[in-house]
């Protein structure tokens, strides 16, 4: 990450160290409404992965580890590595993961590669950072994933048909259209477009 975009980031990073501060490693830390939603975005995302021989994931914005979490219980067969912004957050993954503490990154190295990169929520939250701003992080942000993937990766984001009473001015609504279009385009045309998990988002899986 530039330092330029870390700079403007600042404000997603102390609203998520402050939510972890307020709530511990838990779904409102991370901004989900409650649990069931959590794992229904991780299961929406781990249908990029094959799962019938093992596999290597950054998972891009990882927080305290719940998607590690959600991967282990289900006996996936993941070498597992997470980044984030946040201090606090990657403190806690640490914390809460005894013995994988280096799996938990607050850099990356961009000459590593990964089998896949998946990220959850990541775009949801852009504060007062002006929309322009915010999508030219998100296209710098998607393009890093498919730098640092080899065989594929896949994101979330709230979509831009949420109903327009219910839009909030600080989130994010991408037009699932729109950036649909851009991994076709520039990464492959082996991609999905999930909208249809009764959540007010929707995920893109891109495979190579």
């Amino acid at each position: 990450m530039s330092k330029r975009a870390a700079e403007i980031l600042k404000p997603v990073n102390y609203f998520f160290s402050d939510a972890l501060a307020r709530y511990g490693a838990a779904h409102r830390a991370t901004d989900w409404p409650d649990p069931h939603q959590q794992i229904r975005r991780f299961a929406e995302l781990s249908r990029l992965f094959d799962l019938s021989r093992p596999f290597d994931l950054l998972d891009y914005g990882c927080g305290y580890g719940a998607l590690l979490d959600y991967l282990t219980s289900r006996g996936s067969p993941v070498a597992y590595w997470g980044y984030d912004i946040s201090h606090a957050m990657l403190a806690a993954a640490r914390d809460n993961h005894k013995g994988m503490e280096d799996k938990f990154l607050a850099k990356l190295d961009k000459q590593t590669r990964y089998d896949y990169v998946v990220a959850s929520g990541i775009f949801n939250r852009k504060m007062d950072i002006p929309l322009e701003e915010w999508d030219d992080i998100v296209r710098k942000t998607i393009e890093e994933f498919n730098a640092l993937s080899s065989r594929g990766f896949a994101f979330n984001m709230l979509t831009a048909y949420r109903d327009p009473q219910r839009k909030q001015p600080h989130l994010y609504y991408g037009d699932p259209l729109h950036w649909f279009d851009l991994c076709f385009r520039k990464y492959s045309p082996n991609i999905s477009l999930a909208h249809d998990y009764d959540l007010w988002d929707f995920t893109i899986i891109v495979r190579k």
